[in-house]
């Protein structure tokens, strides 16, 4: 076992955010048609709390997921290096245990639920890697099943109904648009299913409402965008803003809203703030604030918590912190 001991964090039930009515923003014209829209709910505040817990090592640019009531944490950097190293986090006992390994060492992949446990997309070291690797809980190592159309790393995964899918990132040379759906149970290879407004790595991502939500990034240009674009079936959007152009913050869901949490202006300029959205209209807003500024960690909402862990601090420190996230009230 790694970790630290017992502790608990105070669950709050959801309620029902007031209801104003707004006129929804234009939203860009899809293959099928308008946004349908929806009613504009208020954004909730939020309580921070840091865990005893830490990481058992310092890790940025890790993948995370919720899986069957625990977090999987894979790959990542730190001082010590590249990581090769599954975790496991039970929220329950507020532990770490080591659960497998990756066939290498890697960082910036995506983690999504798939067929048959856990999915890797993505990611490299040296080089970018078009894998797709399978982690079941109880085997020792992941394998590889299927390689998407193209390397890709600083990627997004996310799940819609039974269909994971992996979009965005960067190939090396390319900043990727295409949205690919990955079937690993039909044994069917990765194929497109949309295409992006934007090409955008080290997006802040969610599932809310039937979309996948993609908050800020990097463009080709070099530069952060506040642009929130979406993927729903074989349609793409572009919606909200952000209130600054921000990449590598980490995306959650509370309570019926998005959480954008942390992210960076630039390299050097991590944020400490959390942004509360409701989609797909209304303007994202300030509910909440991190212990520190943080860029580049990973985030998995179980239940009525999120998580945040890892991540690169002021100065470019790896972190170690466990952050647990909770609506107020």
């Amino acid at each position: 076992m790694l970790g630290g001991g017992l502790w608990a964090v105070r669950h709050a039930a959801d309620r029902a955010g007031s209801r104003a009515p707004r006129r929804p923003p234009t939203v860009a014209p899809t293959r099928r048609g308008r946004d349908p829209g929806a009613a504009v709910a208020t954004v909730r505040p939020v309580a921070v709390t840091t865990l005893p817990v830490r990481l058992p090592v310092p890790l940025a640019g890790l993948a995370a997921t919720a899986y069957h009531g625990d977090v999987y944490l894979f790959g990542g950097s730190g001082p010590q290096g590249f990581s090769d190293r599954i975790y496991r986090f039970d929220p329950r006992t507020g532990q770490f245990q080591a659960a497998g390994l990756l066939p290498q060492a890697l960082h910036d992949a995506a983690a999504v639920p798939g067929s048959g446990g856990l999915l890797l997309c993505g990611g490299g070291m040296d080089t970018i890697l078009p894998t797709v690797l399978r982690f079941t809980p109880g085997q020792a190592q992941a394998e590889t099943v299927a390689n998407l159309p193209q390397p890709l790393a600083d990627l997004a995964a996310a799940q819609l109904g039974s269909t994971s899918y992996c979009m965005g990132g960067y190939t090396g040379t390319v900043y990727n648009r295409a949205v690919y759906a990955v079937d690993t149970g039909s044994g069917a290879a990765p194929a497109v299913a949309g295409t992006l407004p934007q090409g955008v790595r080290y997006a802040a991502t969610a599932v809310l409402d039937g979309r996948i939500w993609l908050a800020g990034g990097q463009l080709a240009s070099g530069q952060p965008t506040a642009a929130i674009q979406w993927f729903a079936a074989d349609r793409t959007g572009a919606t909200a803003l952000l209130p600054v152009p921000l990449f590598r913050a980490s995306g959650a869901v509370l309570g019926g809203q998005m959480l954008v949490i942390g992210g960076c202006t630039t390299l050097v300029h991590p944020l400490a703030r959390i942004w509360g959205w409701v989609p797909p209209a209304g303007k994202p807003r300030v509910v909440g604030r991190l212990p520190q500024p943080v860029c580049w960690a990973a985030a998995a909402t179980l239940g009525h918590t999120a998580y945040l862990f890892g991540g690169q601090g002021p100065g470019g420190a790896t972190e170690t912190r466990v952050i647990a996230i909770q609506l107020r009230g």
